[in-house]
């Protein structure tokens, strides 16, 4: 189901210009998979990167619609192509009073030769008349608001053709105004907003760096093709950083940010923005601590921004105080924060830009007229206010805010399209506009082991697959180390929220709190039990108390293992009252075998939805190939002549994982693997033996969980025979779950005592055999829920040895054919599966529309 429109999409095409031309002042013409590979995923601050690549994606598969747009695009941006560089030092103006020409210059837009005077000195400022002179050659203004402008079309351009031309010529608007020693602009407005005989530039002339903050993110675009190297890239980096300082640190730069009207916001916007760009990750979080700040001050309790409204265009001051916040929100949002939910603490009922936005509904839709004066037309107005309705309806999905960006979108009609240079107007009666409904997940329980790792991933590939139109955002309950990076890198789309519960059961920060006011579902990924989730679903169902019917939660894919031998060796017990009350009031309990399946259905749990789902995992997706070969080819591993070995010792040493000192609980679990290690390992240790000498083929020792390295290591390398350890390769460091992966797709087959391993190489279309123990879960009988019983070998029954294992391995090499079919069949299974519960979620979601 498709939805957003043709014109949402072409709007989101353009989003860059008609954000930006909407409010422009002047009238002015217009790493990813791997370190080896292209960089990652440009994050963009006012409009997102996810949206872009789904836009081209559509264009490319032959969308007509955006390919006219995408057409248009390409043509306006090669009337740039012949255009000379625009530079600060242009011989045409007039030089800056400190006669260096690398300085920019200008006049104020509402500075005016005195009419009571014969020399027209002191000028006067006339607040709302422009004075036109401000655009001609004598000053920078008009050349510098076009290279911008050239440079986000050029940019747009590059991407949406990918043709290197449109790269080439924005990379020198780019060299030429901030980079060339000869050409370079100095990193300040010093000498911007002059008012001649009274100053020689004001602190207010800071706000011109405002527009460079959707030119960067064309600029971002650029890093992603081969005419903006680098080293340009750093260069530029230098330059805002530079400006950066300035901006902090000049006495025109601290009166700035000082300003209590949309002054203080802009500056505190370039400071977060620039410093996003540049890597100063202080500089950001000092900037958006005083973004809370700014909308607390300026955003009133009835809604209004009260420092803008003694203005003579006090409405379209409004809009651009409000564009400030907004685009403070981007950057909270680039940040990992979440600036949209912000709440002022005396007007705690509702998020402070919802308030705002929803004061100007009256006044834009003609429902109301504007109290205050203002000097600009009414289609204007709206038109300035349709890009920013566009982003608070998604933000909160009110039900005002979606009418009110419904009928901003028919009422500006051919005006919205000529801002955004679109190819031919949509009718507004087509106009459609949904808020994408938003998921809360919950997953993340440990960074120990790749299976837990791959969880997260796993989920959020099968959501973005299967409800793509969905706003994800991510609860973790632990990303530490390297899992935040590789989350960050696979999905920067994904919004990540950090916090936990206060003392009262409710979240405790304000991130988690947005992410409870925003989201219409609640999912819990994969976890070897309901536990995992109990606490966050119970703060989820008191949160939204009053209407938790609109609200739905559920599990995909957990184990709930009450009975099994392993359940009662480490005391799981039934059921408990609120354990079966949060269960009956679920919409949704997938579990991920039938194990646990049958025992809840035995249990006469009431969820509406109660049924078999296999491990998120199956949904990884990932692959670090670079960094997957790189160590294949350092160890002189080749495609399809090697297998990888997981072995494990019975319970894992969490003690020792978390550096505890050992409980009793600890020591008899220790004296249990000791009883059973030579069991495991010598079948493993055999199998390899056996397998090596029949095939010549290598062997891989890879962890799926960090203490396995060192298992490996002594419980099987070391003791291996000197003539099979040369064909055999010990991973000796822990991994990520895209990298491992990677490896296992290229492997004959893996033979493991982890349950995950298995199935991140059963996405990859590798065969394997998992070796559960007594100590597994019921989890294992997933393995025949999808048709692959005959490969789960049981190493406790005395008939598995290490020849019944060799056996099997060498069967899946010598007949791959059969066994990759095998396990073809077997996962067409499992996608069959997750396309139906998926459609099962969805159909639970809150699918808002604009349309007539």
């Amino acid at each position: 189901m498709k939805i957003l429109c043709i014109r949402f999409r072409l709007f989101r095409i353009f989003a860059l210009l008609l954000v930006s031309g909407a409010f422009t002042c002047q009238a002015i013409d217009g790493r990813s998979q791997t370190a080896q590979a292209a960089p990652p995923p440009p994050v963009l601050i006012q409009i997102r990167y996810p949206d872009l690549l789904a836009n081209r994606a559509e264009a490319d598969s032959g969308d007509a619609p955006l390919k006219k747009a995408v057409a248009s695009l390409a043509a306006k941006a090669d009337k740039l192509l012949d255009q000379p560089a625009f530079t600060v030092t242009d011989p045409e103006k007039i030089v800056a009073p400190s006669g260096d020409p690398h300085d920019f210059h200008s006049i104020g837009k509402y500075a005016w030769p005195n009419p009571d005077t014969a020399d027209g000195m002191p000028w006067v400022r006339r607040d709302g008349y422009t004075n036109p002179d401000c655009w001609t050659g004598k000053y920078d203004l008009t050349r510098y608001g076009r290279m911008r402008g050239h440079v986000t079309t050029l940019g747009l351009a590059w991407f949406y053709t990918r043709d290197e031309k449109y790269a080439a010529k924005a990379a020198e608007f780019l060299r030429t105004w901030f980079i060339a020693p000869e050409t370079r602009m100095n990193p300040n407005f010093n000498y911007a907003s002059a008012q001649p005989g009274v100053h020689d530039g004001m602190a207010i002339g800071i706000i011109e760096g405002a527009d460079l903050i959707r030119m960067l993110d064309s600029v971002k675009l650029l890093g992603l093709s081969r005419s903006w190297t680098p080293a340009d890239d750093a260069a530029l980096k230098d330059w805002f950083r530079a400006y950066t300082t300035w901006l902090l640190e000049s006495p025109p730069g601290k009166a700035e940010a000082a300003m209590v009207n949309n002054h203080g916001a802009w500056h505190a916007a370039q400071v977060a923005a620039f410093s996003l760009y540049a890597g100063d990750a202080d500089r950001v979080a000092g900037a958006l601590k005083m973004a809370r700040h700014f909308v607390d001050t300026q955003i009133a309790a009835d809604g209004s921004l009260p420092h803008e409204l003694n203005r003579n265009r006090s409405l379209w001051y409004t809009l651009y105080g409000l564009r400030a916040l907004t685009t403070l929100a981007g950057c909270a949002s680039a940040a990992g924060d979440d600036l949209w939910a912000w709440r002022n603490p005396k007007t705690p009922e509702a998020p402070s830009l919802k308030i705002a936005f929803e004061a100007l509904i009256p006044f834009l839709t003609d429902k109301a007229a504007w109290p205050r004066k203002h000097l600009d037309k009414q289609q204007a107005v709206q038109v300035a206010a349709l890009p920013l309705f566009y982003q608070a309806a998604a933000a909160f999905r009110a039900p005002g805010l979606i009418e009110a960006t419904r009928y901003l979108a028919q009422k500006t009609g051919d005006r919205a399209s000529l801002l955004a240079r679109l190819p031919d107007p949509v009718a507004a009666a087509t106009t459609t506009v949904s808020p994408a409904p938003v998921i809360l997940v919950r997953s993340g329980w440990q960074t120990v082991n790749i299976g837990d790792i791959a969880h997260t991933p796993g989920l959020l590939t099968l959501l973005r697959k299967h409800i793509p139109e969905a706003r994800l955002i991510l609860w973790p309950a632990d990303i530490r180390d390297d899992v935040e990076p590789l989350l960050r890198r696979q999905f920067p789309d994904v919004e990540i929220v950090r916090g936990g519960l206060d003392s009262a059961g409710f979240p405790d920060t304000p991130a988690v709190r947005s992410a409870f006011d925003r989201a219409g579902l609640f999912i819990c990924s994969s976890a070897p039990d309901i536990h995992v989730a109990t606490k966050v679903f119970d703060a989820w169902r008191k949160y939204h108390a009053a209407d938790i019917g609109h609200h739905p939660y559920g599990f995909y894919g957990v184990t709930v293992d009450r009975e099994s031998a392993f359940a009662r060796f480490v005391g799981a017990r039934p059921l408990s009252p609120s354990e079966r009350d949060l269960l009956d009031h679920a919409a949704f309990v997938y579990t991920r075998e039938t194990t646990s399946l049958d025992y809840l259905r035995r249990e006469n749990v009431k969820t509406p939805i109660l049924a078999f789902a296999p491990d998120a995992v199956f949904g990884v997706d990932q692959y670090d190939t670079a960094r997957a070969n790189a160590w294949l080819r350092a160890n002189a591993l080749e495609k399809d002549r090697y297998i990888c070995v997981i072995g494990r010792t019975r319970f894992a040493p969490y003690y020792k994982i978390r550096k505890h000192a050992p409980t009793e609980n600890d020591r008899a679990r220790e004296a249990y693997n000791e009883q059973h290690i030579e069991n495991d390992l010598g079948k493993i240790r055999d199998a390899i033996t056996r397998f090596v000498e029949q095939t010549g083929l290598k062997v891989v020792l890879c962890p799926e969980m960090t203490f396995e390295v060192e298992v490996a290591k002594t419980g099987i390398y070391d003791k291996l025979p000197e003539r099979i350890r040369s064909r055999v390769v010990w991973k000796d460091s822990y991994w990520m779950p895209d990298e491992a992966a990677a490896v296992y797709r290229d492997a004959v087959a893996l033979l493991s005592m982890e349950c995950h391993s298995p199935i991140i190489a059963a996405a990859a279309g590798t065969p394997s055999l998992y070796l559960p123990t007594a100590t597994e879960t019921s989890k294992g009988q997933m393995w025949p829920d999808i048709g692959l019983g005959d490969w789960m070998l049981n190493l406790d029954r005395p008939d598995v040895t290490g020849e019944t294992l060799s056996t099997e391995l060498v069967g899946m090499h010598k007949n791959e054919t059969e066994a990759r079919a095998k396990l073809s069949a077997a996962m067409a299974r499992v996608r069959g599966i997750q396309r139906e519960t998926m459609a099962q979620i969805r159909a639970l979601l809150p699918h808002q529309s604009l349309s007539n």
